[in-house]
This record gives structure tokens, sequence and C-alpha cells, in this order.
């Protein structure tokens, strides 16, 4: 009989991820941030830290300034009364861009430390395993396209419903075999980010990219740094840590020795010789065929800096191994539409359709991304570069060790 014991697996940062503490836990600027232009740096400030350090008058006027706006003559008067640096009471993040508003932060762990839950990565396992399902097993396509038929009119089933057909029901779920650790980091970074948006007129046949930069009527071809941003804590890119992944290979051996035992639909689909390798090719078709439709999106809705998302896009893609040792996963903020839901429902992005209506009644279905942008050094001095959110590797053991090598 099979063991269930802890497989080796790394994770690690390619794009930048977000996973979301809450608002009631953003920074707000002026009361847990500010920022030096100058410096061009994000000042995070230790509450605890800058508490210690003020006495009782301090702590009033502190408050007082957080109020009316005066933060900047406290921090003064700590600078140059007190004697005071930043360092003894903030943490300081390089962001060459103003923040616009607060600063979205990561979900940490009750000792602060930043992490991606392992709900979060099974989420996104999840999504690809529908994708993979719906376009290589042609008997579960028929169900699911029969249950969207019946269910189309009743939108707060269907969802539901669509599960089912590839995961069964929530008392025999085939992701109950399936088992994710959180995944801890040592460190963060801040990135900037801007909505990617399509306009053009309400119903019509031509559409076109461009950047949105306020509410109404704000899009148009040109990048901007300012204007309808915003600014994300994020992980930092090729960071690694270990997580743990367990496919409940002693389920498998009990079902055989137990066959009047129910068993989670589908089981066919984790129940393979090699169920490790037999998850990252799904995970992998599934990014693939994402990637390849967000390409041809970008080269068919093209602006202002949309041959460095392309490039960036491809970049992933390349992350995407023949051997399926490691695999390319989506997940967190900006994942959108598309990715969250399994990249099923349309064989192409650039034709989704229109929204007949509601708010949103002549403008095209799902014609929107989130694309992060940072200055990185490079051998050619300061560059932006462009990412789409949220993506991660996973890698095996022996696919890490070659990494390593």
């Amino acid at each position: 009989m099979k063991t269930n014991e802890n497989n080796n697996f790394y994770l690690q940062v390619i794009t930048p991820v977000h996973v979301g503490a809450g608002k009631e836990k953003w920074w707000h600027p002026g009361a847990d941030y500010f920022y030096d232009k100058k410096e061009q740096v994000v000042r995070v400030i230790d509450q605890k830290k800058l508490g210690d350090l003020l006495d009782e008058k301090e702590i009033l006027n502190y408050v007082s300034a957080i109020e009316n706006r005066k933060i900047h003559d406290f921090f003064l008067y700590l600078k140059n009364t007190r004697k005071l640096s930043f360092d003894d009471f903030s943490k300081e993040y390089f962001m060459p861009f103003t923040p616009e508003n607060e600063i979205k932060t990561m979900i940490r762990t009750g000792l602060g430390v930043p992490y991606i839950p392992g709900s979060s990565i099974k989420g996104a396992i999840r999504s690809a395993l529908f994708g993979w399902a719906y376009n290589n097993d042609p008997e579960l396509k028929n169900r699911i396209e029969a249950t969207k038929r019946e269910y189309n009119r009743n939108p707060k089933k269907l969802g539901n419903k669509l599960d089912e057909c590839l995961f069964g029901s929530i008392n025999n779920n085939l992701m109950r075999l399936l088992q994710v650790s959180d995944v801890n980091f040592k460190d963060t970074m801040l990135h900037n980010s801007k909505i990617f948006n399509l306009q053009g007129q309400p119903y019509g046949d031509e559409w076109y990219g461009g950047w949105k930069h306020r509410g109404h009527d704000g899009t148009d071809d040109d990048f901007k740094v300012n204007g309808f941003t915003s600014t994300y804590e994020t992980l930092i890119i090729n960071e690694w840590a270990p997580v743990r992944l367990i496919v409940n290979e002693m389920a498998f051996d009990l079902y055989n020795k137990f066959p009047r035992v129910q068993k989670p639909d589908n089981l066919h689909i984790l129940k393979q010789r090699e169920p490790y390798n037999a998850l990252f090719n799904i995970i992998n078709f599934s990014t693939r065929s994402y990637i390849e439709k967000e390409i041809e999106f970008f080269e068919n809705y093209t602006a202002e800096k949309t041959d460095l998302i392309i490039e960036e896009l491809e970049f992933c893609k390349n992350q995407i191994p023949d051997d399926n040792n490691s695999c390319l996963l989506k997940m967190g903020a900006g994942t959108g539409f598309h990715a969250i839901t399994g990249n099923w429902q349309y064989d192409v992005f650039t034709d989704t359709g229109i929204h007949e209506k509601g708010r949103f009644a002549g403008k095209k279905k799902y014609k929107s991304r989130k694309i992060s942008f940072a200055n990185y050094e490079g051998d050619d001095g300061t560059q932006t570069l462009f990412f789409p959110m949220g993506f991660v590797k996973i890698y095996n053991q022996k696919a890490w060790n070659e990494l390593e090598a």
C-alpha cells in the first residue's frame, strides 16, 4: 500500500503575486505610509515601534497630525527635534511611481510573515483541472454543456452545478484527495498596476486596445504611469519557498480494496500511475492554452507597450517544460475571468460577445486586464517592465535539483 508521506515541491514567483489581506489591513497614505518622492521610496510605519518611541503628548500630536493632514510636519519634528531616523520606526520599499491611494497589502500569518494560502493554490489548480477536462474529455464536455443549458436562466445555481459535473458533491469531492500547504515567504516588494482596457462604440464591431486613466471614457492608446493606478504589495519575483503537495494515493488503494465504497466522480483524473506528473501535465495544458489566447488578444488589440506585455507572456509560456516535472500556474490578484473560471468558455479571447443588458450593456465582455509595471535595472539602464500578474512555478524535487545545479 502506498504511504501518504510528504513530497518535496518548491514554488517560485515568476510574475508579481498578490493575495489580499482585506481592506481593513490596507496601508493608508498619511496614517500607515508616506511617500518620499526625492528618495523614491514608500516608508511604511511600524505603529508599535513608533508608539514605543513617543510619550503621551507626542502620541496625541501624532493622531492630530493624521487627522489634519500635517503628518509631514510631525515627521520633521521627529527628525529635527527628537533626532529619530525613519529606520527607527518604518520599513522602506523602493517605488519610483507615486502611489495614488491605499496600498493593497499581502496576507500575513499571525507572526507577520507574508504567505500564499494553500487554499489559493488549490483553487487555481481546481480551475486548471476544469479547463483541461472540458477540452480533453468529450463525455464531461457534453455534461457541462447540458448543465449550462439547463441552468442558464438560474446563474445562482449554475456555478455549483457546473462544479459538480467534474468534482462531485461537497461530501464526496474529488479535490478532497489533493492537499496543498501554505507557502511562507521572507519579504515583499511593491508594484503599481494599471488597467488595459478595450475602447469602442456601444454594440459596435470595432474595438481597440488602450489604457484606462480615469473612470468614465478615460481610455486611450497611450500608457501613463499615473491615473487610475493601484499599488500592490507583492511577493518578490524569483523568490521561492518549499510547498507540500499531496495526492492521496492511499485512498486509491482503499477504493481498489473496497469497491463498494463510494468514490469521487472522475477519480481517473488524479488516479494515475504517476499522479504528480499527470497533475502537472493538466496544469501546464491549461496554462499554455490560456497564455496563447492572451498573446492573441494583445496582438489583436494593440496600444502603447503591448509589445512588452506580449514579450512577458512569451517568457511565461517558455517556463512550461516538456517533461512536466514542473508546472506554471496563474493565481491571486489580476487572475481575470478566463483563468479563474478555467479558460473553457471561449475558444478565443477576441470573440467574447457583447453585454446585452445591465450597466455594461453594449460593451464587450471580459475586455480588461490588470497589468503590473515596475522599474528594473538592466544592462541598458533603468527599464519599465510590464507583467501579467499571478504566475508561479511549482517544481518537483528532480526539477528543482536541476535548477540548482
